[in-house]
């Protein structure tokens, strides 16, 4: 399927499901383009559970040879389609896919395949799932050595404190860094942790934060949009003074 000039295909039914929602423009269009929005050429990029590889190619795009984007799925099941829309779409040079998780340190984790939606796949056990398997994970600043940034997302089901508190070297050495990030209250929870945690991590490493509306199209407060929704919300990080600008 071409989806934003990119050939994206998956092998399940919810894959499918997943890339037909990209297609129609209807799967969290306003975070893509900031998301797209915040790539420049020769910059560094983390995707952080990169499922299909849909924002690794988007970046991919537009960071050119000179740049690197760090595509992390540790679901098996996923990673091979990820790993061929690299090859499909002529990526390789560029993108780096890896079949780990991202953690706070590096270590062996189990690893839980969601039942159906491989998005929810995750290191903390989902409300439905399968299987459990084993999964290698490193830390960002292990395997960067404090290398500076310019663009993380995370969408790890609960595990983005954890993984931000792997990069907190990265992000320090990062002159404005980006960061978008999944709040999903109930799967933080389920990793033992708050959505209190995760705007305190955010904060510590000196990033302002706000919520993507992708209905409205528009940021918004935190707490109003997470009092909106039963499920989660994007948020949008950067340094002072830049969450407003959407460069």
């Amino acid at each position: 399927m071409l989806i934003e000039g990119l050939v994206l295909e998956g092998s399940t039914s919810a894959h499918g499901e997943y890339l037909q929602a990209l297609h129609r423009g209807t799967k969290e269009p306003f975070t893509a383009e900031l998301f797209a929005r915040s790539v420049e050429p020769g910059d560094t990029v983390i995707d952080g559970g990169a499922y299909l590889g849909f924002y690794s190619l988007l970046a991919a795009q537009r960071v050119g040879p000179q740049g690197a984007v760090f595509a992390f799925e540790p679901n098996p099941r996923t990673f091979e389609p990820l790993r061929r829309n690299v090859s499909e779409n002529g990526f390789e040079d560029r993108v780096i896919a890896l079949p780990i998780g991202i953690d706070s340190a590096a270590g062996r984790r189990w690893f839980y395949l969601a039942d159906h939606d491989a998005s929810k796949s995750s290191l903390f056990v989902p409300e439905r799932w399968q299987e459990a398997t084993e999964a290698e994970c490193i830390d960002v600043d292990g395997v960067l050595g404090s290398r500076s940034i310019d663009l993380v997302k995370l969408d790890i089901e609960g595990g983005e404190v954890d993984a931000l508190r792997g990069m907190r070297g990265s992000l320090a050495a990062s002159p404005d860094p980006c960061v978008i990030v999944e709040c999903n209250p109930a799967a933080l929870e389920r990793a033992g942790r708050t959505t209190d945690d995760l705007l305190g991590e955010l904060t510590g490493a000196g990033l302002e934060f706000a919520a993507i509306d992708d209905e409205m199209w528009e940021l918004r407060d935190v707490e109003e949009a997470l009092a909106a929704t039963d499920g989660h919300v994007n948020l949008y990080c950067r340094r002072p003074g830049r969450v407003r600008d959407r460069r």
